[in-house]
């Protein structure tokens, strides 16, 4: 026996014999299944199908074992095996009566799946007369046209086992009139959606017509979307068999690609029980949002939903991985709840498919070590308006063959609203920085998009990175940075983001690290409401800096601003602090506050700061300077590695005006780590005041000077040195700190343990009062007895 598909000339045969049988039965007739179907068509495996082809599966609840879809009864109109239908992809984004079938084979699952058939279910074949075994199916299934009767369908017309489907709805008999009449004279990409019904078991499978809604069935699609053999509504032959009838189909595809997911999607009640590596599975969830979708482990675990395109609400916990995906030219919209379930935990979303997925309801996931959203492949678009839309961070798993670039959209474009807000929670990873490999897009110009990280205040350095462009182009403030944590662009952002940046709280770091540059867009103008601006090693930006002098702005890093910096506390545009490196060492919630603040985990804490142009220091402005230790004192070459160093070209500073120096220990509890030398005795005197080389160089500049009353090399009494946390965490309540000026280009700080002598001979004399107190007593005493004994 040989493979052979039927024939025009077959066909027209077949046709013929029909009519002859029945003239009222005319149309196109689709042949469809897993094997080939009856010998007398000189059709292969119709005894053995499985020597050459793969059987159709389900999976258990848990997710663990895969056993073949339910074989229902092969007598009668009994329909109770697994069902399958024969359908196509309707693509003018309505699901109702008006229908454009899909055919595009670039995007071969763009659109709503529109069933044909809905009676046809596994164990059925065409002329009955063997056995299907479980798993596998056949169907000659023919749509009339004939205007005497409503356009229906009928499969297995003249066997055993024909029936009439139309597709079981006869409260709209018209309903596959209006499907057939929209695929005539089409070359409509056809498909087979199979499904398992009741996965509670495995082996038992369940069966029947009726799809669930309630998540307890699944499903998959398939497709053969190119080559001589395509799946079309005019070909009228699907088979999962290559044309030589050896094997199965290289050109398959799936809606849900099992073998391409296997490493990022689990599936089930197991906890991580991955989807396997077989396409032939049924592993997408059915949910059309009517009822809440509970996937917590004692619900139906983890899931994958393909085209969510409803509302309800899907919650869950167990720290479950809930798979979303949106194929090609595909964008669906849910607008329902995504919640975690209280005191069960959370869920993580991971996206797969090149479509978009829009989320326009409310999502809280944050709170676990879970509750992430993964962008795998395509596009994720938030456009909450006012619901609150909170997860732990965005992250992106490496697609590994490098075709698509992940996106996420956030959309301000509802009338009305207060703006895109998404929070980022980042509350169960303690230190965690997350990296989505991606671009953001900002779309409409409503109000704000805003990204929010971590919301404790002290949570300075949980760090949600974006390594792909910011995009976006309308007036008003284009991206808001809010909450404590750190954002960091890594990549150039186009420079239509002319409607800025604003930095609500926290830290928007610039660059990272490298040399190969980060632009936030030509043009672009950063506004610090209250937080810091940190420009990363080896990066340079010169961007129009505006602050907002009711709260605190911070400015430094270890890279350059191109451009002049003022800092003090009342001018306009002036910045309040500088601070180099990678620390956040004053209070944010106030402009009084200069709580001292530890990220001592932070490797690059203390850096070098650069301002090419120059640097004002004005009254009221603070310089947050941090060092690790004492070891290196004295060295130069340490500047900016064991302690901060700012640098600039020119100098504007007026000494009668006050300036603020906040003296800060990088440990972990907030001092300065060990203090070596002299013996190890730190009461001692350390460094005194008198030279360069005794000291801690923390500013030098390369231009020139503009200052009254220069008073040549020494110190400088007129900076306040802010020292309360260093006193506290080292203990040194007697400590005495100074700026040292070398007459030249460089500042120094240096430091003393020991008092001065007028320190000393004030404590002297505080402690000898007690003393001198009690010896005149003493005299009186004496004096008195002495006067006594006289009389």
């Amino acid at each position: 026996m040989y493979y052979q598909k039927p024939t025009k000339k077959n066909s027209v045969l077949i046709v013929l014999s029909v009519l002859i049988c029945c003239t009222e039965i005319s149309g196109t007739s689709i042949f469809w299944g897993t094997h080939l179907g009856p010998a007398y068509l000189n059709q292969l495996d119709d005894v053995n199908p499985s020597s050459i082809q793969a059987y159709l599966y389900g999976l258990d609840g848990e997710g663990t074992n895969k056993a073949k879809l339910a074989n229902g009864s092969t007598t009668g109109n009994v329909f109770d095996g697994d069902l399958i239908e024969l359908g196509f992809f309707d693509t003018d984004g309505e699901d109702d009566s008006s229908y454009t079938p899909n055919t595009d084979a670039s995007n071969p699952f763009k659109g709503i799946w529109t069933p044909l058939t809905s009676q046809t279910t596994i164990g059925r074949d065409w002329d009955g007369s063997t056995t299907v075994a479980e798993g596998e199916f056949y169907f000659k299934t023919n749509f009339t046209e004939l205007p005497s009767i409503e356009n229906e369908s009928t499969s297995n017309f003249g066997e055993t086992l024909e029936f009439t489907d139309n597709l079981g709805n006869s409260d709209d008999p018209n309903e596959l009139s209006e499907r057939i009449d929209a695929l005539q004279n089409t070359s409509t990409l056809l498909g087979i959606r199979f499904y398992d019904i009741n996965t509670a078991s495995a082996s038992a499978g369940g069966g029947g017509t009726t799809k669930a809604t309630n998540g307890t069935t699944r499903y998959n699609t398939i497709m053969l979307p190119t080559g001589d053999r395509y799946w079309n509504w005019e070909d009228g032959f699907l088979s999962l068999h290559n044309e030589a009838g050896s094997s199965t189909d290289s050109g398959l595809v799936f809606e849900f690609d099992n073998s391409d997911y296997n490493a990022i999607s689990d599936i089930g009640t197991g906890g991580t029980n991955a989807v396997g590596t077989d396409d032939f599975v049924a592993t997408v969830t059915y949910y059309d949002g009517s009822t809440t979708l509970n996937m917590t482990n004692s619900g139906i675990g983890d899931t994958i939903l393909s085209g969510l395109n409803s509302g309800g609400t899907i919650q869950g916990g167990d720290d479950n991985i809930l798979t979303i995906n949106s194929s090609s030219g595909n964008s669906y919209t849910y607008s329902g709840a995504v919640q975690g379930t209280s005191g069960a935990g959370a869920f993580s979303i991971v996206k797969t498919g090149l479509g978009e997925q829009i989320f326009t309801g409310a999502i809280n996931l944050a709170g676990t070590s879970t509750g992430y959203v993964d962008i795998y492949e395509g596009n994720v678009t938030f456009k909450g308006a006012d619901n609150t839309q909170t997860f732990e961070y965005l992250t992106s798993t490496d697609d590994s063959d490098g075709s698509t670039t992940p996106i996420v959209r956030l959309d301000n474009t509802t009338a009305g609203s207060s703006g895109e807000i998404i929070e980022l929670g980042f509350s169960a990873n303690t230190g965690i920085t997350q990296t989505f490999d991606g671009n953001v897009v900002l779309s409409g110009g409503n109000t704000a998009h805003k990204i929010k990280i971590a919301s404790g205040a002290s949570d300075y350095n949980r760090t949600q990175i974006i390594s792909g462009t910011i995009t976006g182009d309308h007036a008003g403030k284009t991206l808001v940075k809010d909450g404590a944590g750190i954002l960091a662009l890594h990549g150039d952002s186009a420079s239509t983001m002319d409607g800025g940046i604003e930095i609500q709280d926290g830290t928007l770091l610039i660059g990272d690290g490298s040399d190969a540059g980060a632009d936030p867009g030509d043009g672009t103008t950063i506004t610090i409401t209250k937080g810091k601006l940190e420009i990363a090693a080896s990066e340079t930006i010169d961007n129009t800096i505006n602050t907002d002098n009711s709260n605190k702005s911070i400015l430094g890093g270890e890279g350059t601003y191109d451009g002049a910096v003022t800092v003090g506390e009342d001018g306009t545009n002036f910045i309040d602090v500088i601070s180099p490196g990678s620390g956040i060492s004053s209070s944010l919630s106030n402009p009084e506050s200069q709580q001292q603040i530890s990220l001592g985990d932070r490797t690059n804490a203390i850096g070098t700061f650069t301002i090419s142009d120059t640097l004002t220091l004005a009254s009221g402005g603070v310089y947050d300077w941090e060092i690790s230790d004492f070891t290196n004192a004295g060295d130069d070459s340490k500047a900016g590695v064991d302690w901060d160093l700012l640098k600039f070209d020119t100098l504007i500073y007026d000494p009668n005006d006050s300036f603020t120096i906040n003296i800060m220990g990088l440990s972990s509890d907030g001092s300065a780590g060990p203090m070596t030398g002299d013996a190890g005795n730190v009461w001692g005197t350390y460094l005194q005041e008198g030279g360069a080389s005794n000291g801690f160089k923390f500013m030098e500049f390369t231009g020139t000077k503009s200052w009254g009353n220069d008073p040549g090399a020494g110190v400088l009494s007129n900076i306040t040195i802010q020292d309360d946390g260093w006193q506290h965490y080292n203990g040194h309540h007697l400590n005495e700190w100074s700026v040292y000026w070398d007459g030249t280009r460089s500042f120094y700080l240096q430091y003393s343990a020991v008092p001065e002598p007028s320190t000393y001979m004030m404590v002297t004399g505080l402690l000898m009062v007690p003393g001198m107190s009690y010896l005149r007593r003493i005299r009186r005493k004496k004096d008195s007895m002495d006067e006594e004994s006289s009389l």
